[in-house]
């Protein structure tokens, strides 16, 4: 289900930007849970988009959490998590099951393909069962009583533009806050990519409130900031769930081959890693605060990070 950016009068209000974009990724979740939950050819792609879908929904519940009926926003906060979560689950076993097939070389690969290929088969009927989950809770129904829903408490409409820029301000400051020092461990990593998540997907959603450099220059930076975490991310994860297979009786060969894979990833880790830290320089750190604080009219942000301590 492909979208494009729709134009917008100078003067439409934050609630009516709520409506739109909440009532968008509320429908593709829609749309791409009943496919990916489905036995067709492709459900790989579907459990991408459906994640993607899930994921903004999420972040658009959050962005615009005041305009919304609170009853249904938390109701549908907790379906979208048990969506994000299956939907991650099988993902993630999907991109390493294409690793292992591009990589499939010897008898180890192979069983370990074998063993990834089962725990696939358990994640997609952990998605047919949220996908009945979502049909008894009426998911859909939830999803239009709460856009319908959408509005403002005491009758006072902020214009998108304006409330826009109040409402990126904590998240940049919370975005450089969490900028790691450098040789930082994967905890603290995967913080930062968790902020950095969520800087991305508010500035998704408000880029039309700014001039066109802030789609063309800035939110890439950002982009390609949160793609290098996310590589990390992969492998350290993949090797979290290849140790949880030893730990749960693999047997002696496979768990074998897992080290082999696990040590493999190591080097892939420590490459990962090095290219993050090549690219999220300090240099390159102060000229997106310098931009960002351009376009957000006098924000000041200050970290207590190392790799970091910049004033606007």
């Amino acid at each position: 289900m492909a979208h494009s950016l729709v134009k917008i009068r100078p003067d439409v209000s934050a609630a009516e930007m709520a409506s739109l974009q909440t009532g968008r990724w509320l429908k593709d979740v829609l749309f791409y849970l009943p496919k990916a939950a489905g036995k067709k050819e492709g459900k790989a792609r579907y459990v991408h988009q459906l994640r993607v879908a899930a994921r903004r929904a999420a972040a658009a519940l959050d962005l615009y959490a005041g305009f919304m009926p609170q009853k249904q926003k938390v109701k549908l906060e907790k379906e979208l998590k048990e969506i994000r979560r299956a939907a991650g689950k099988a993902r993630d076993l999907d991109m390493l099951i294409a690793l292992l097939e591009k990589e499939r070389t010897g008898q180890g690969a192979a069983q370990i393909l074998k063993l990834a290929r089962r725990s696939r088969d358990k994640a997609q009927k952990e998605l047919v069962r949220i996908r009945r989950r979502a049909d008894e809770h009426d998911v859909a129904g939830l999803a239009g009583k709460l856009v319908k829903g959408i509005g403002t408490a005491d009758g006072k409409d902020a214009r998108f533009g304006p409330w826009s820029r109040a409402q990126l301000r904590p998240s940049v400051r919370a975005f450089f806050d969490a900028v790691p020092a450098a040789g930082a461990g994967l905890e603290e990593l995967h913080a930062f990519r968790i902020r950095s998540k969520q800087l991305r997907y508010k500035m998704e959603m408000v880029q039309r409130a700014f001039p066109s450099a802030f789609k063309k220059d800035v939110l890439p930076r950002i982009e390609s900031l949160q793609q290098r975490l996310g590589d990390i991310n992969d492998i350290a994860s993949r090797q979290r769930r290849m140790r949880k297979w030893i730990s749960r009786g693999a047997g002696k060969r496979l768990s074998v081959h897992l080290r082999e894979r696990i040590a493999l990833d190591d080097t892939r880790l420590a490459a990962a890693r090095a290219d993050f830290a090549a690219y999220c320089t300090a240099n390159f750190l102060q000229q997106l605060h310098e931009k960002l604080d351009g376009m957000l009219a006098g924000l000041i942000v200050v970290s207590s990070s190392p790799r970091l301590a910049v004033r606007g």
